[in-house]
């Protein structure tokens, strides 16, 4: 690892330059982690939603690399986005079975259905009620955009939410993912 590199995931674990740094690294490595993705992904949706995340992964990727472990962030790099990739494919492929047992109701017996639901609907409820007092916007575009605009049972996908909103797709997950962190410690 060059002194360049050093640099620059210090950087990133610093929140300084972090446009230039993401940027840097992103030439750097997004070949490799487009290259993990279409091999490890079989759905071309989601394979389009991972890609939209490759900035967003190689940022996460520098902020918890450890140098005191002694591997080159190449290699870090390369099994980062590898099971980056397998959780994102095992969380779509959990929603999709909960989504069609849901529909068969083969899994879930009435009781248990109806207070899934009921949670869901009083979570969605206290966002949607939060989202109308916030002053920013921005995330209750997303997140309409996001769970309510979907096509059928589906979410529509960052790059579409960012492009209604014109906003970069890693601008709106971070959006949406810090709103979430609020909700989550404010729900607590």
């Amino acid at each position: 690892m060059n002194s360049e590199e050093i640099k620059i995931i210090n950087n990133i674990k610093s929140d300084i330059d972090l446009n230039y740094s993401i940027d840097y690294l992103f030439k750097k490595y997004s070949k490799v982690y487009y290259k993990i993705v279409n091999g490890i992904c079989q759905d071309t949706e989601l394979r389009i939603e991972l890609a939209g995340e490759c900035k967003y992964n190689i940022y996460q990727a520098a902020k918890k690399f450890k140098f005191s472990k002694g591997v080159k962030f190449s290699s870090y790099f390369g099994n980062f986005a590898k099971w980056s990739t397998f959780n994102k494919i095992t969380e779509s492929q959990k929603r999709l079975n909960l989504t069609n047992s849901i529909k068969s109701n083969t899994f879930f017996d009435e009781v248990y259905e109806s207070r899934v639901s009921m949670q869901i609907r009083e979570d969605f409820n206290f966002i949607l009620e939060d989202l109308k007092s916030n002053s920013d916007k921005r995330i209750e575009k997303i997140f309409k955009l996001r769970y309510l605009n979907g096509h059928g049972n589906k979410l529509m996908s960052w790059k579409e939410v960012s492009k209604s909103l014109n906003l970069s797709i890693q601008g709106c997950i971070n959006i949406h993912n810090n709103y979430i962190k609020k909700i989550r410690l404010r729900k607590i």
